[in-house]
């Protein structure tokens, strides 16, 4: 497991560690989660993703639509949600 604080590091320890799952946050400094995600997608298709915010609603369905397939989780989210996430076939819904 990584945990990045640094959104400029992502694409290195991506292609370096082919994480199973990511996720990440929806505001972060200097570039947003739909963008780091978006970077995801096409660097890694197969690495599932997750975008987690407690500002869902400020995702426009057409910015949602360039991460799909892709979980989205609602802050504050609970251990089940988090949980199935994990699960090795879980994760890929909206």
């Amino acid at each position: 497991m990584f945990l990045l604080t640094n959104p400029v590091q992502f694409e290195e320890v991506l292609l370096r560690e082919r994480p199973t799952l990511i996720i990440c946050d929806y505001l972060m400094p200097g570039l947003d989660g739909v963008e780091l995600l978006a970077v995801a997608r096409r660097l890694a298709p197969a690495v599932r993703r997750c975008l987690l915010s407690g500002s869902l609603f400020l995702v426009s369905a057409e910015r949602r639509a360039l991460l799909e397939p892709c979980a989205f989780l609602d802050k504050p989210w609970d251990a089940d949600q988090l949980g199935a996430l994990l699960a090795p076939d879980g994760g890929a819904t909206s």
